[in-house]
Parts: structure tokens; sequence; C-alpha cells
């Protein structure tokens, strides 16, 4: 909750994770993400140039209340939509019935973190993808909190390499993961390699960098939080 409040009217969240916790957290603290979240899932058409400069929760793997219906015969199969009534999200067992056929039976939408998954052109998947992608490249700051990196998972290995492709200074890496604090460990291997040229600042909890990371959050002139920038910062 104290990382999640402390959101600056431009930081952006990239979450692998199929859970709700971010989601719900986000709506309690009323930041300007969780607005850009829901224009995200519920707007027609979705342009991805109209989230380039928005902060936004982007769930690239899909999540537990993005709800799809099972009805191969109904324009809305393998489309999902999120579990949301008068701007408030929904848990996913209390949506209602297929808005468009009536199916009362709806399946959440989750993506496996495998080299197996397959992200089709042009579906609200792809977009969303396409979105990190244009943030990524301008990102000041870059906060990994419990992320591996699979070896498997080759669409986030190339996602985040196209802070490669811009060439202003690279971002600061902020990894919290207790994997990251071993030198030989697969985690710590992998972002030394994956952000060749990045300063990599390493946290083993979220109670550590809260204690002795808080400073990499703040103005080095006047120690003050930093005067926020376009795209500033997106939290992994």
């Amino acid at each position: 909750m104290e990382l999640l409040f402390d959101l600056k009217p431009t930081d952006s969240i990239i979450s692998f994770n199929w859970d709700t916790i971010a989601d719900f957290t986000l709506q309690q603290a009323g930041r300007p993400i969780y607005s850009g979240y829901l224009d995200l899932m519920t707007k027609e058409p979705l342009r991805v140039s109209d989230y380039r400069d928005r902060p936004v929760l982007l769930k690239l793997h899909g999540s537990l209340n993005w709800i799809v219906c099972p009805n191969q015969e109904c324009s809305l199969h393998g489309k999902p939509r999120l579990a949301v009534k008068r701007k408030k999200l929904q848990r996913f067992f209390s949506m209602h019935k297929c808005p468009q056929c009536g199916n009362e039976r709806g399946e959440p939408f989750i993506v496996p973190p495998t080299s197996q998954k397959f992200i089709r052109r042009g579906t609200l998947l792809h977009k969303l993808w396409l979105i990190a992608r244009e943030k990524l490249p301008f990102c000041k700051r870059l906060i990994f909190v419990g992320y591996s990196f699979p070896a498997t998972d080759f669409y986030s290995e190339w996602l985040f390499r196209q802070i490669y492709f811009i060439d202003a200074q690279r971002p600061e890496i902020i990894v919290i993961n207790p994997a990251i604090m071993k030198k030989k460990s697969q985690v710590t291997q992998r972002y030394e390699w994956l952000f060749r040229g990045c300063k990599i600042h390493r946290f083993a909890t979220l109670q550590d960098f809260k204690r002795n990371g808080s400073h990499l959050l703040t103005d080095d002139r006047n120690g003050t939080k930093r005067t926020i920038q376009p795209k500033a910062r997106s939290v992994g």
C-alpha cells in the first residue's frame, strides 16, 4: 500500500500477476493511474497513442477479473472485459451475465508466462504490450518488485530491451527480490545481462527498500521528492 499510495501522477505499473491486489489498492488510493486503467479497459476504440503520456496499470498476462465469454457463437468470445460497475472494480464471481449473448458463466482471461504464449496482433493484449513498449524507452527509473525474469518468458525480455533504442542516459534499475542479493543466483545473472550499462540498486524486501532505498526517489538537488517528468517511473 505504501508503494502504490506514493505513486506520482505520471508513474505507470507493468504487472505480470493475475491477482487483483494492485488493482484494488490503486482504486483505494484514488491516483490518476486508476482512472487511466479504467479508460484503458472500458473505452473503445483503444488507441496506443492515447496512453503514451498517461499513467496506467498494464497487466500484460491478463487478470482474474478480466472476463471473457466462453460461448464461441458470441461476438464477445475471447475478448476480455473488465469486471467493473460504476467505476468500481468487481470481484470475478460478482460479474453478471454476458451483455451480448446472456451467457451467465464467464471465464477469467489469464496468459501463462511461458514461451508458448501467443499474442495476436490487434487484440487488447497486443495493444497493452505496445503501450508498455512506448513508455519504457523514456523511463528514468524502473522498479522491479519480485520479478525474476524467467528464461522462458521471451516477451518480457524483448519488452525491457526497448530501453536500448534511445540515445539518452540509461535508466536506473531498482530490484526488490531476495535472490538479487546472491551474486551467483540466476536472477542476479539475468538482471546484470539484460541491463548492461545501467546502475542496479538491490534490495531483499520492500521493508529493506523503505529503510535503505527511499533516497533513490528524491531529487538530488534539494532532498525532496523528485519533480514529475513525463513517464518518470515504471513499477513492475
